[in-house]
């Protein structure tokens, strides 16, 4: 079984720094999922782009 690492901003990949900064700005704080998505910056940047697409759909926040 793999396991991941969770990966702190100051020692992310510069390609996920700056998400890393964003997703700290609007949480306050960096949840693990997103800190093991960083080790690839196109893995965080995916993830963070679904779910802004969830936001501008038309489901409600419930069903969200």
């Amino acid at each position: 079984m793999s396991t991941f690492s969770i990966r702190p901003q100051v020692t992310a990949p510069a390609g996920s720094k700056r998400l890393l900064a964003i997703t700290e700005r609007a949480y306050s704080f960096i949840p693990n999922l997103f800190g093991v998505f960083a080790e690839s910056p196109s893995a965080l940047k995916a993830y963070l782009k679904i779910g802004k697409m969830f936001d501008e759909s038309s489901l409600s926040a419930t069903e969200r």
